[in-house]
């Protein structure tokens, strides 16, 4: 693709090869969402042994949420149990999104 380009100076116009950014960060994806999403990435497991290391009120959040919220204080805990950046984190919201 092509997007073009014009200065608003000069008024020349140029075309450049268009360069998609990175998608936007979804606040909020389903929990059959986020499961495949983890699952693609192949640490569903880990993320279901982290919830279960959870106390049991914080383990019924997880399994009978209605909505995974990228804020929620058990997805921030989550993400740095099983050791993953902000942009890692980013990426699984994507991708659950898509699913």
């Amino acid at each position: 693709m092509i997007e073009i380009v014009t200065n608003v100076e000069t008024g020349e116009v140029t075309e450049v090869p268009y360069t998609p950014g990175p998608l936007p960060v979804p606040t909020e994806v389903t929990p059959l969402q986020m499961r495949k999403a983890l699952r693609q990435l192949g640490i569903k497991a880990m993320a279901d042994a982290y919830a279960t290391s959870l106390p049991e009120e914080e383990q019924e959040s997880w399994e009978y949420a209605t909505m995974i919220e990228k804020d929620n204080a058990f997805i921030k805990s989550a993400q740095t149990a099983l050791g993953m950046t902000q942009e890692e984190a980013d990426d699984l919201f994507r991708l659950a999104a898509t699913l």
